[in-house]
Order: C-alpha cells, then structure tokens, then sequence
C-alpha cells in the first residue's frame, strides 16, 4: 500500500510539472495578456491621440522659444495638441481664412473665380510676393489673388481680397465655422484657430469638390520643402499654407500620412526658421509615426 501511495504521489508530482505548471503558466499568462489588452487604447481613439498630445508635449516643452500645436484626425475627429490657444502674429497664414471665405461665395455663387479686382495703392503693403510690384489698375482675378496669397503670401494679394469681400463677410465667415479669430488688426491666429480652418476646408472640399478643386490646389502647390513636410515620409500629399514673422514660424496643413487625412497646425515665436524648421519636421515624423499604426511607437 505504501508502495501504491509513493507512486500515485510520484505520478502527481510528475503530472504537476509537466503539465499542471505549464496550464497554470498559460492561464495567468492569458489573463496578464487580457488586462494589457484591456488597456491598451483603441488605435486613431481619443485615448491614442492623447498619447501622442503627452509625446508632442514632451518633445516641444524641451525645446527652446515656444511652440503650440493643434490637430485632428479628420477621418475620426479625435483631436491632438500642445498649448494651442496661445495667439501669434498670423502672417501669411492669414491667406487661409481669406481664401476660404472667397470659395465659400464660390461654392455659393455668390461671386465667380473670374471676377475682376484692380490694384489700388490703399492695397500696398511691405511684405513677399509680386502684386505690389504692379502698376496701379492691374486687373487681377480673384482665384488670381487666392493662387498668389497662398503660394507666395502674397500680402497685397491678400489686402485685395479683403478689400472685394469685405472684412466683415470675412468675419462672418469666421464666426459661422465656429472661430473667434477676426480681421481686425493686428491679425492674431492660434493653432488652435488655424486648425479648426483646416479641419472646415476639408469639410468644405468633400461637400463642394469641384468648386473647392483650384483652392485645394492651390495648397498642395505652394512651396513645401520644410517645415511639416521635411518630416513626412516622401511623397506624402500635403496641402498647407505658411507664415513668416519675425521670431514667428508657422505652418498650417492637411496632411496624408498613409493616406490618412489629419489637419496640424504648429506655431512658433522667439525661434529661429532653422529651428523651427527641424522642430516642426521631428512632430511630423511623430505624427505620422502614429498615422501608420494608430499608436505611438514604442521607444
């Protein structure tokens, strides 16, 4: 009987390592694995995009001068950002606004792309672009003016356009997508402002594609070399507007990591443009990083 009980305790023992241990491993190994799944945030949720907000906020609060960044998933809505209501100079940024307000009356038709604005010298202003160059009287058309503010900031260009539509339309542009932004001076924008922009035109173009096409090129044509761009991975479609001031360097973009729509603005202030240029290139790359998997990656 002795004999019986040594054996069937030996055979218990035996069983328990080779097996019992191993289905016990794989039990509490499944569990661990269910709570870490539990969680791990949904890909593209707000929860995601908060991490990523923590990784950009890290990033750019190490940085010299200041920085402010705003963005949005616009496939989800789920938005993303670092001190992004603080205001700066807009600069040449001013052109989106001012231009989607011009397509917002195209859309409408309530005025035509061919329509006539003539320079006039309450137009002129120091600043890049051509069109103060030009002879008082040079007829230009609208869409002519929007091509220019946007692709060369051209702030004359601008003032005209302000001049045909009126700044108080313009206001009530502003007002109706939801900004607090207006044109009186000096013109300030905030990311934040800059980003709610992007994410209207993008509402914009999927209603109004064709009225909204010469616009949307426009965007994707305007010089894009650095700043958010120099981040992307290559050949990544980009539709943005920039601004120089001095000490200030912004960029305002929709962009399509992967092929998925997210609009990001970054301000900057006390920075120089190379600076600013490589800081706005690395949260590029940490966005799309996230574009690619919906998570932020592991370091």
């Amino acid at each position: 009987m002795l004999l019986a009980l040594c054996v069937g305790l030996g055979y218990g023992a035996y069983w328990f390592v080779t097996k019992g241990v191993p289905q016990v491993y794989a039990r509490v190994g499944s569990d661990i694995r269910q709570i870490a799944t539990a969680s791990t945030p949904l890909p593209y949720s707000k929860t995601a995009y908060s991490v990523l907000s923590s990784q950009i906020a890290a990033y750019l609060s190490s940085q010299a001068g200041q920085y402010s960044v705003a963005g949005t998933d616009l496939k989800t809505g789920a938005s993303f950002g670092y001190d992004s209501a603080m205001d700066y100079s807009a600069a040449q940024t001013e052109a989106l606004p001012i231009t989607m307000a011009l397509y917002n009356e195209i859309a409408a038709g309530l005025i035509k792309p061919t329509y006539i604005v003539r320079l006039t010298a309450a137009d002129r202003q120091a600043g890049t672009g051509y069109i103060g160059g030009m002879p008082d009287g040079t007829p230009f058309t609208v869409a002519q003016l929007a091509r220019a503010a946007i692709d060369q900031g051209d702030v004359v260009a601008q003032n005209m356009l302000v001049r045909a539509l009126g700044a108080e339309q313009i206001d009530s542009f502003l007002v109706e997508m939801g900004s607090t932004a207006t044109m009186q001076q000096p013109f300030l924008l905030s990311a934040q402002d800059l980003n709610l922009s992007l994410a209207y035109l993008y509402t914009m173009d999927q209603a109004h594609p064709r009225a909204l096409a010469p616009l949307m090129t426009d965007l994707r044509m305007a010089p894009h070399e650095d700043r958010l761009s120099a981040g992307l991975p290559a050949g990544t479609q980009i539709e943005h507007v920039a601004g120089d001031w001095p000490n200030e360097f912004h960029d305002a973009a929709i962009i399509w990591p992967y092929g998925r729509p997210i609009a990001v603005a970054i301000c900057s202030d006390g920075v120089t443009n190379q600076a600013a240029d490589h800081v706005e290139a690395h949260v590029a790359a940490m966005i799309a990083a996230f574009a690619q998997t919906g998570f932020v990656p592991a370091h």
